[in-house]
């Protein structure tokens, strides 16, 4: 049977070592305004979906009444403010114009990025074209955001999945929370399976 892309996609690219890659990375336009602007970001606390994507819940390092929780949190909710935590490190540029899984060669043209697929020898490739670059947003301080998920994580499920609350049915390990991300305004996703000697991928930007 032939994978869905999004899970072809990030079989391959989580390999690389910079994270869940998300298929669908942009943010869910249903949730606050505050949110969507600013996208997902350390602190998070959300769901991954069946589209390859993140269902966000809410941030546990703003307040309830914040407009990126605009008070969707789990009863007796306290934000994290761990008086020992490092700044939230901020990383510009630190990445090329693309990452792809071992299989997939690319190259820069004039109207966009090719990233070509052809002559590969594994079942299977991903491809993600970057062309402003991205941005990296890390947490430093991650032993603070595991004991406050230790100490609240029944709350989260109690909410998340509770009659009265989401309702869900989040099954236990599959609340996660970002303690970093890669930012950027423009990019292009692809998965290509089984490829023959004459498939190609072109994403113009």
């Amino acid at each position: 049977m032939e994978q869905r892309p999004h899970v072809l996609y990030t079989t391959h690219l989580i390999r690389k070592g910079h994270g869940y890659p998300f298929w669908y990375p942009e943010p869910d336009s249903s949730r606050p305004a505050a949110y969507t602007e600013r996208g997902v970001h350390p602190g998070d606390v959300g769901i991954l979906n069946d589209i390859g994507g993140f269902d966000y819940l809410f941030n546990i390092f703003s307040d309830a009444d914040d407009p990126v929780n605009n008070g969707n949190v789990p009863p007796g909710f306290h934000p994290l403010r761990p008086s020992n935590s490092e700044p939230l490190r901020v990383i510009p540029g630190c990445y090329g114009y693309n990452v792809t899984s071992a299989e997939v060669n690319y190259t820069e043209i004039s109207a966009g990025i090719s990233a070509d697929a052809t002559g590969t020898t594994k079942e299977a490739a991903a491809i993600l074209c970057l062309p402003n670059s991205a941005t990296k947003h890390e947490i430093l301080n991650k032993a603070a955001i595991k004991a406050y998920a230790t100490a609240n994580g029944a709350a989260w499920y109690n909410y998340v999945n509770g009659p009265q609350y989401l309702g869900r049915e989040a099954p236990n390990g599959s609340l996660y929370v970002v303690t970093g991300c890669d930012k950027t305004d423009s990019w292009g996703t692809a998965a290509v399976s089984k490829p023959s000697h004459s498939r190609s991928v072109h994403l113009s930007f």
